[in-house]
């Protein structure tokens, strides 16, 4: 169980922004992290500060910027980060049904997303019969646009979890354990749910 002094400083933002790292292998710039939870730059400084306090994380400075800008920041896990994330300090983002945790998460916003895009759609439709709108066509471009970004890390996730379970079954096979046979036993078992 996680320390619950540790983790009542951690609000849903600081949990996507650690969830974030994680996701680039304890390693992430600011602008990957700001990337992938969404966090204006304000916020995600604040959560450098605030995580480092913690020690939950260490920060230090990309080896270059990008054209004239100072090279990024950089947010590194802690093993005291590592070792609450395993006990549940990201738990946060499971209870309130964070979109980034499952693949049937990022689904059901996908569907989403497309309905108010048609939705959006069936206004354009009526509109543009008497009086098109060009801020009408950048919303439903601004939806598409959120739609393939969903798609994309959709992809992206499933990509990760399929590159974890082959790791986690060459190492269970390279103790001796044959997975194969689990899986086969699985798929005989009754459904006990029913």
């Amino acid at each position: 169980m996680t320390d619950p002094n540790l983790a009542r400083h951690i609000d849903r933002q600081a949990a996507r922004f650690l969830r974030a790292v994680e996701y680039y292998g304890g390693e992430a710039t600011m602008t990957e992290i700001r990337q992938r939870t969404g966090l204006s730059r304000d916020v995600a400084n604040h959560r450098f500060q605030r995580l480092e306090d913690l020690e939950l994380i260490e920060i230090s400075y990309a080896d270059e910027g990008y054209g004239d800008r100072r090279p990024p920041k950089v947010a590194h896990l802690t093993g005291l980060a590592r070792k609450e994330i395993e006990r549940g300090l990201l738990r946060i983002l499971r209870d309130d049904g964070d979109s980034t945790e499952g693949v049937l998460d990022v689904e059901s916003e996908m569907r989403e997303v497309r309905d108010r895009l048609d939705r959006h759609q069936r206004r354009l439709d009526v509109l543009s019969a008497s009086d098109p709108e060009d801020d009408l066509h950048e919303r439903i471009d601004a939806v598409q646009d959120r739609l393939n970004d969903i798609e994309t890390y959709s992809d992206e996730w499933n990509e990760a979890a399929e590159f974890y379970l082959r790791a986690l079954r060459a190492a269970l096979e390279d103790h001796g354990i044959d997975v194969g046979e689990y899986l086969r036993e699985a798929q005989r078992e009754p459904d006990s749910s029913a």
